[in-house]
């Protein structure tokens, strides 16, 4: 009976909502508005009592969004609606200016009693452990952001930020960490992305499926004018121009996820050091730019840079303190790639020192520097879909290449500069970084059975006769994706796939 009432012939720009029975009645477009309205209404009315239905007019309520409320009221079966400012429909706040400050506070107030309970869960009597903590989070109170996530993607800046405080808290229960803990170190030790970025990621594949939906309707139509234009085009829709970024950011067409096999297959030649290896390093194919990579990580002071040489050009930054020397490696190689992006070459050759940079890229779902690894394989994407070619090519360090100590060089400066020029994220397995919070756990103080523990190697400590390689990478990582799904689309935005494994535990 639903279904009957949904197909009605309303006018133009009238569309009724039906979710079990409740019924959203929403009219926009030119015209007398107020008019349209109740034409619909009396043709709503007609139909349910066709259909031996009733409605509540003590539980209906008329919202005008965006404008002052009129003096006449609706009518429904001769009694009046009245006009409210906010509306809980489907468990969401509605308010007239669609701010959904009222949504924020209900969420704030639900989710707090929740974390009451995890609270309570952390006692010396309860006993659980940092898995059992992290599931109920997910399950019990990040749920009630995902649900709300339509909503929460028109949040401004400042609201999004009182949002984040609902995980900080969340973490800080389950990390036993003090106030002072950053967000960024909490993050990596439970494995979870901000709530910003997972709304964006929800959201995007809300897109990809309203596009690859069979029946065309108005949010299609909507979405795909939206997803073709620029946001300067949207006439400050909040909602659009969000939903418009998010998926341009985070969505890449025609790309492979590098969890899944890469569809060239990577190759590998063994190198030999000594005169060999400066002549191969040194030769120039035609039609190619030629990078050399290097890093630095000094022992005593922490302090760390990277830097890459092309030609006459030389580029270095100053990471951050107590990086490791994977990071400032996959640091160089980025930028690498991200100057070779805005040149025309045929072919990128990429020269690095680093054998554990290569190992990382070759993961296949990759548990450590997340964001770095799929950053590269992106742009490793981008330019093979440029039909541009990349090598990357190890080649052993201080044996004479003048690119490589032009690089080391570069990279030692940059070390030595005063003010950290890029941020990289603490890596999960790197138990020697001298923060108060790693210093009290390593003393035993706050840590628990359960609680993430860096392991004493790592995964990707190469071996000793670990041969050179030239690799050809073509994947790239939807970091940060919605949960358990990934989502890609195409350029026309009318298919999208999804695929169930992702290399970020949310």
């Amino acid at each position: 009976m639903m279904e009957q009432l949904v197909a009605l012939p309303f006018q133009a720009g009238t569309v009724l909502l039906s979710y079990a029975d409740d019924l959203a009645l929403v009219v926009n477009g030119r015209g007398d508005r107020l008019c349209k309205t109740q034409r619909a209404l009396d043709l709503i009315t007609t139909k349910c009592e066709e259909l031996g239905l009733k409605i509540s007019a003590q539980k209906t309520r008329a919202m005008m969004i965006r404008a002052a409320n009129p003096a006449c009221q609706l009518r429904v079966q001769g009694i009046g609606l009245a006009w409210t400012d906010s509306y809980l429909y489907l468990g969401v706040w509605l308010d007239r200016r669609l701010s959904f400050t009222a949504q924020v506070a209900y969420l704030r107030d639900r989710t707090q009693a929740r974390l009451n309970v995890m609270k309570a869960m952390t006692r010396l009597n309860a006993g659980v452990t940092f898995s059992v903590l992290r599931l109920y989070y997910v399950q019990a109170v990040r749920s009630l952001v995902d649900y709300c996530a339509p909503v929460f993607i028109a949040l401004s800046p400042n609201q999004q930020e009182r949002l984040e405080v609902l995980q900080n808290n969340a973490m800080r229960t389950m990390l036993e960490a003090p106030r002072w803990s950053s967000a960024c170190v909490m993050q990596s030790e439970t494995r979870l992305v901000p709530l910003t970025t997972r709304v964006q990621c929800i959201m995007a594949c809300r897109v990809a499926r309203v596009f690859r939906s069979d029946v065309e309707d108005v949010a299609q139509r909507r979405l795909w004018l939206a997803m073709t234009q620029g946001i300067e085009c949207l006439c400050g829709n909040t909602w659009l121009i969000n939903i418009s970024l998010a998926t341009h950011s985070l969505i890449h067409a025609g790309i492979t996820g590098p969890w899944r096999e890469a569809d060239v297959p990577a190759t590998t030649h063994v190198h030999h050091p000594g005169a060999a290896a400066i002549a191969m390093a040194q030769v120039v194919e035609r039609d190619s730019s030629v990078y050399f990579t290097d890093a630095s990580v000094d022992p005593e002071n922490g302090r760390t840079g990277a830097a890459f040489v092309t030609g006459g050009t030389e580029l270095s930054w100053r990471t951050s303190d107590h990086c490791s020397t994977l990071q400032t490696e996959l640091v160089a190689i980025q930028f690498a790639l991200k100057h070779a992006k805005h040149r025309r070459e045929a072919t990128v050759v990429i020269h690095t020192d680093s054998q554990t940079g290569l190992q990382a890229l070759q993961q296949p779902h990759p548990k450590d520097n997340v964001k770095l690894t799929t950053t590269i394989l992106g742009s490793l994407q981008s330019l093979a879909a440029q039909g541009r070619r990349v090598r990357l090519n190890w080649i052993h360090s201080h044996v004479g290449v003048r690119g490589n100590k032009a690089a080391d060089v570069a990279a030692k400066r940059a070390a030595r500069g005063p003010n950290v020029t890029m941020h990289v994220p603490p890596s999960l397995q790197q138990p020697t970084a001298p923060t108060r919070h790693t210093e009290s756990w390593s003393q035993g103080r706050g840590r628990r059975p359960g609680t993430l523990q860096p392991p004493p190697t790592t995964h990707w400590t190469p071996p000793s006769n670990y041969p050179g390689q030239t690799v050809h990478y073509c994947s790239v990582c939807v970091w940060a994706t919605a949960p358990e799904r990934s989502c890609r689309k195409t350029l026309k935005g009318k298919s999208a796939t999804t695929a169930g494994s992702s290399p970020v535990a949310h």
